[in-house]
């Protein structure tokens, strides 16, 4: 599903057992990029007590402003990958997933 920019998208990241024991997480972080680049103002850490505990998985929310989406470049994916820290120092590291960038004809934050 592609970003609209101006809109304020939640980006859900679900973690399951099979890849990292839970109770060992200590950080997750959450990178974007555009053409290589990564921007700053979307990277993102998430806490373990940030996240919704399932049976057999966990679930980290990030909301993205409508200032943060309007300063992406239309027409380019924006793309995005997980990396997860332990108590042991193990890194975990997702593949890396895009979304599309559709414009809007009003390119300002609305209040």
């Amino acid at each position: 599903m592609p970003i609209i920019k101006g809109s304020t998208p939640t980006i859900r990241v679900v973690l399951s057992t099979d890849e990292v024991e839970f109770d060992t997480i200590t950080k997750v972080y959450l990178t974007f990029a555009q053409k290589e680049t990564t921007i700053t103002a979307l990277n993102t850490t998430f806490l373990p007590e940030d996240a919704e505990l399932g049976e057999k998985t966990i679930t980290f929310k990030k909301k993205l402003t409508q200032a943060e989406t309007l300063a992406l470049t239309e027409d380019i994916d924006l793309v995005c990958q997980i990396d997860v820290l332990t108590t042991n120092s193990d890194r975990k590291v997702s593949k890396i997933f895009s979304f599309g960038v559709c414009h809007v004809l009003r390119n300002e934050v609305l209040s």
